[in-house]
């Protein structure tokens, strides 16, 4: 298990999962969730592995203020906006 071990002089940062990891010194309050899973940047949540081989799944809503996509965002349902 390496969480962690890149991790020299951040600061307020979670790590959950086997070789969770921060990939970059100074970071301060990222979190990396789910084996594998790497933080690149200050103030960001990372669920899954970098590569894009995992799915995250919400069952239920989500509340947002903004959301922002690099790629593309698939739904089995339709999208409700308001605003």
């Amino acid at each position: 298990n390496d969480t962690g071990l890149a991790v020299r002089t951040s600061n307020n940062n979670t790590l959950i999962g086997s070789g969770a990891n921060i990939v970059a010194d100074g970071l301060s309050f990222a979190t990396a969730i789910g084996a594998g899973a790497t933080a690149a940047n200050s103030n960001s949540i990372v669920l899954g592995r970098s590569n894009g081989s995992d799915t995250v799944r919400f069952p239920g809503p989500i509340l947002a203020n903004a959301i922002t996509a690099t790629g593309p965002i698939n739904a089995n349902g339709g999208f409700n906006v308001s605003g």
